[in-house]
């Protein structure tokens, strides 16, 4: 092998490690801050306001990303498990 290819092998495994580690730190406060997002526009004061509403809607999609697509990303990227 070529000393290229050991460099660009190198950066190839930091990016992986660099994309699992943001992924993990990413996943468990994202989680609890969305899933506190989803005990606020609930209360019944906030129901009936338009702008809850799309906050509303927002978190639960973000909460979708967090929950279904960090943890498969981690899985293809970190493990090299395709799902």
């Amino acid at each position: 092998m070529s000393s290229i290819d050991v460099r660009i092998n190198q950066i190839n495994t930091a990016v992986t490690v660099i994309i699992v580690v943001v992924s993990l730190i990413n996943f468990i406060p994202g989680t609890i801050g969305l899933l506190f997002n989803l005990l606020v526009f609930t209360q019944r004061s906030l129901r009936h306001e338009p702008c809850s509403l799309y906050i509303f809607s927002s978190t639960c999609f973000n909460l979708f990303v967090i929950i279904v697509i960090i943890p498969v990303r981690i899985a293809s990227e970190g493990f090299n498990i395709d799902l």
